[in-house]
């Protein structure tokens, strides 16, 4: 999907006059319905780097490059394979149709609870979840500048050694990581999608990485050296994005070592393996009832989510036209999710309930 004409008027219309420091809630990341088109610059120019932190700071990567690209949709985690393995995700992210990635978010925060993919080995690719203990945080609410935490966390994951064609038994891997995320700077960033005001968020990781292998009924360990990566990651939530337009990793002297940057950017998911069919709602916005306009002969249910992720309202729905009644509602934003009989989200609509 190419950047939509949409997309293109609501940074028109987001003008920048100068540098605004921004701060971001739980209201403005990882909302369901979201979707976007990440892609990676393999190769980055020599001009793409992080800089200094501080105030009223400007970057431009206009010179980054598409390289490879990677879709992302924010779905409620009932519409994935895989949530049962998560239980206490509110937010889910799929990329590619293939990973998954859980989330926890509330007032305090944007938590990683853990991915379930494909990974490569010898053999092929394997399929196994990847946990982090306890989860770890990708934000932390209110986000704003010269602010930070730090946190250590585990990340797991196990699989049978034949799965991977791996002469052992089963193979473990624990990697402790000790994470420093800093707020450091704020200004203007130019990507070749545009120019945003964005927050820059500097982390920084030290992971040591144990293996474990058990053979003949024996574990061994296996430590390793620990590794440090630093990442700068350039939030923005103009145009109601609320996702990084640029990140790059770099090394201890300053240098990037690869960059992604966020090409395209919707309100709806659009994962080519998920049906979409057309429906309507209205009155947009809405008081005590919501007015539902949905295919012929429909069988499937509607559910409603808050921009936390919590589920705030469902209904089954067996006709053409049908209403929710939304009078429990506070008033704010509102995301409908329309399912098919198998359970399998169609659709997806933004509303609004005012009073």
């Amino acid at each position: 999907m190419k950047l939509k004409l949409t997309f293109l008027l609501a940074l028109a219309l987001t003008t920048i006059t100068g540098f605004t420091q921004i701060t971001l809630t739980a209201a403005d990341v990882a909302i369901i319905g979201q979707s976007m088109t990440q892609v990676h610059d393999t190769l980055p120019d020599a001009s793409i780097l992080a800089g200094p932190g501080g105030q009223n700071q400007t970057w431009n990567f206009s010179a980054l490059n598409d390289h490879e690209s990677y879709s992302f949709a924010a779905v409620a985690p009932s519409a994935t394979p895989y949530a049962d393995l998560f239980p206490s995700a509110d937010v889910a992210a799929i990329e590619n149709d293939s990973s998954f990635a859980y989330f926890e978010k509330d007032n305090d925060g944007l938590r990683l609870l853990g991915i379930y993919g494909a990974f490569p080995t010898e053999a092929g690719t394997i399929e196994l979840a990847v946990r982090s203990t306890p989860p770890m945080s990708v934000l932390r609410f209110p986000t704003t500048h010269n602010d930070g935490f730090s946190e250590q966390y585990k990340r797991t994951f196990e699989f049978n050694g034949a799965d991977a064609g791996l002469p052992v038994d089963s193979f473990r891997v624990v990697s402790t990581v000790l994470r420093s995320v800093q707020y450091d700077s704020y200004g203007i960033m130019t990507t070749p999608a545009g120019s945003f005001q964005v927050l820059r968020v500097k982390e920084t990781e030290i992971s040591t990485d144990t293996s474990y292998i058990l053979f003949m009924g024996t574990w061994t360990e296996f430590p390793s050296d620990p590794i440090t990566d630093i990442t700068f990651n350039f939030w923005t939530k103009q145009g109601g994005i609320g996702f990084p337009v640029a990140s790059i990793q770099a090394d201890e002297f300053g240098n990037t070592v690869s960059a992604t940057w966020l090409r395209d950017f919707a309100v709806s998911p659009t994962h080519e393996n998920t049906e979409q069919v057309a429906f309507d709602l209205f009155p947009n916005p809405c008081q005590d009832l919501l007015s539902l306009d949905l295919p012929d002969s429909f069988n499937g249910s509607i559910e409603v989510f808050d921009f936390m992720g919590k589920k705030v309202a469902a209904k089954n729905m067996e006709s053409h036209f049908g209403s929710l009644d939304t009078s429990a509602l506070a008033p704010g934003m509102f995301v409908a999710v329309l399912k098919n009989a198998e359970n399998r989200v169609v659709g997806t609509k933004k509303f609004e309930v005012s009073r």
